[in-house]
């Protein structure tokens, strides 16, 4: 399958990345190939989460809250 988006190189901010619709798409940018800058609340909790999983993609990523 060819890829859609290749954002090798590209950096990408991602608000309420700690859960739902705003996790998915850092965890599919990081797929894309961006390293991803999570950010949200604290209280809300997820973003480490999030984080790990980018990581695991072998791409960056910077919690912000």
């Amino acid at each position: 399958m060819t890829k859609l988006f290749d954002l090798h190189g590209d950096v990408a901010l991602v608000t309420g990345a700690g859960s739902g619709i705003g996790q998915a798409i850092a965890i599919g940018l990081a797929e894309a190939g961006a390293d991803v800058a999570c950010f949200g609340h604290s209280s809300k909790g997820g973003l480490e989460e999030t984080a790990g999983k980018i990581e695991a993609l072998g791409r960056k990523a910077l919690v912000l809250t």
